[in-house]
Parts: C-alpha cells; structure tokens; sequence
C-alpha cells in the first residue's frame, strides 16, 4: 500500500522563500524593483503554464480544448486541472507582501516572537493532528477557530522558519538532535497516515501536520549543515528546481500511464525517479536557451 507522505519535502519551498530573503533590508525602490522583476515575471510564467497545462490535458483527456476554462484558470477564478498547481496562486500572494514582512523581521528580536509562534505552532499545526487521531477513533475534531491567516496561515508560519534558520536560530541544535527528530517525526507522520487509512479516515498529510514540519525542518538544516563534493550537481538541481517542479506533473501523468499494468513499486519508482532525471534534463536544456529559461522556467539570470 502506497503511503501519502508526498508532502515530506514540500514545505522547503516556503523555507526556501524566506531563507535568501531574510538578509536583505527592502527600501521602497528596492520593493517596486522586487514587485517587478520577481512578482511579474512569476504571473507571465503562471499564464504560460496555464495555457500549457490546458493544452496538454485536452491532448492526454482526448477532449476540446475549452478557452473559457482556460481565460478562469488565468484569472485565478477557477483552479487548473493539475494538482500542483495549488501552490502559484499561494505563492504569488507571498511575493505580494514578503518584503514588507521581511523587513519586519528583520528589524525584530526573535525572543519576541516565541509567543506568537508558539501560539500559531499550536493551532496551525499541532490541533490539526490531534484531529485525525480523534477523528480515527470515533470523536469530534477541536478545529481550532483562532483567525491566524493575518499571519500567513501555514505557509507564512514556515517562510518565518525560513528566516529564522538563515538567522541561526536553529544553530545550536546538535546534529544527532535534528537526526533523531528528523526519522521520529518521518515515522510517526507515516504512522499517522496508516492509522487513519485502517480507522476508514480520509486523510492525507498536508503542510498543517505539525510532525511533518519537525521533518522537513529537521531535514533542512542536515542538509545545510553538509559539505557536497558534488557541489555543481546540487546547484544545478537547485537552480533548476522551480522549473522540475512546473515540468513533473505532465511527465509523471505520462509515464504512469504507459507503466500502469506495472507493479506499485515499479511504478512508484518511475512516478519518482524517471519523472525527476527527466524534468531536471528539460529543464536543465531550457536554462541553456536564452529568454525560455526565464520565461518559462523563472530562472533567474
């Protein structure tokens, strides 16, 4: 049985986002030059993949290509057909406020903030397990209804985590420490989704569960905290990441298809590897082509 712990890792990008940026200080020309450059070329990328993603489900569905579906999915009034996509909406608003909210932190004594962060880890994160667990066993959900989504909601909770790694803050947290919680919080987010799959509970781990936050942390800061001798392989993969993350769905939803009468781990292997090597080889020839590696893959020059 395939476990639906896919999320494991997803929250790096809102790490990622918070990481970089925190360093800088964002005056106003600064902030217009930000709205520009990074705001509007993720919208232009976003259409073109729209209007990609249409095409391409018209040709794998077998069915007219519908242009008023396509003109809401480029309004954001109606979500795409791909499930990845959630995430552009999401974040282009991010990129909307960030520099005012990096600013913010980065004129703010971290010991302020363990109270609000505390508070928000408890109710974004931490209720939503306990949920499930009442949930599987016949209970009523809490659902915490604390407004935090002023706050940024899950994803903001995690682009300030990504600050506060970039400010050390994490730091003094011994390696064999984050290991230990890195594998504990893995298997319990992977025990969680079993248990609630056995109790007849329709669940599936999401960016809201509080162990798989411990996770990706805790893997985040191991895998900074090394010293790659494959050096370029891991930039270029890191460079390239945004536009794999455009290019899998598409891959994946083809491979699955021609390896369906495959067994689940023959196919968990393709949907996995072959899906990455061969996004990560389209994109890395898109990089090399002056204009598409920025128009349609957001790499920045």
């Amino acid at each position: 049985m395939f476990i639906y712990c896919w999320s494991i890792g997803g929250s790096t990008f809102f790490f990622l986002t918070g990481f970089p940026m925190s360093g800088w200080d964002y005056e106003c020309e600064r902030i217009i030059k930000f709205e520009k450059r990074n705001v509007l070329g993720l919208v232009i990328t976003t259409e073109i993949w729209i209007v990609i993603y249409n095409c391409f489900n018209a040709w794998y569905y077998q069915t007219p290509l519908n242009g008023k579906i396509m003109i809401e999915n480029m309004l954001f009034f109606r979500p795409t057909e791909m499930s990845h996509m959630w995430y552009m909406p999401v974040i282009i608003g991010i990129y909307l406020f960030i520099p005012l909210i990096i600013n913010g932190l980065n004129h703010t004594d971290v010991r302020s903030m363990f109270i609000p962060l505390s508070v928000a880890f408890l109710a974004l994160f931490v209720i939503p397990v306990v949920d499930v667990f009442l949930l599987a066993n016949g209970k009523s959900a809490i659902s915490s209804l604390l407004d935090l989504s002023f706050s940024g909601g899950a994803y903001g909770f995690c682009i300030i985590l990504g600050c506060l790694i970039r400010k050390g803050v994490f730091d003094r947290i011994k390696t064999i420490a984050l290991i230990l919680i890195g594998l504990g919080s893995f298997c319990f987010t992977v025990f969680m989704q079993i248990y609630s799959d056995m109790q007849g509970v329709d669940y599936n781990v999401w960016y809201n569960a509080a162990t798989l936050i411990l996770a990706d942390l805790s893997i985040f800061l191991l895998i900074s905290r090394m010293k790659f001798t494959s050096g370029k392989i891991a930039a270029n993969i890191s460079i390239c990441a945004f536009g794999i993350y455009l290019v899998h769905n598409p891959i994946n939803m083809i491979l699955l298809r021609y390896f369906e009468p495959a067994s689940r781990v023959v196919r968990l292997g393709v949907g996995v590897l072959v899906t990455f090597l061969i996004s990560w080889g389209i994109v890395f020839v898109g990089s090399k082509i002056k204009g598409v590696s920025r128009i349609l893959f957001f790499i920045k020059s």
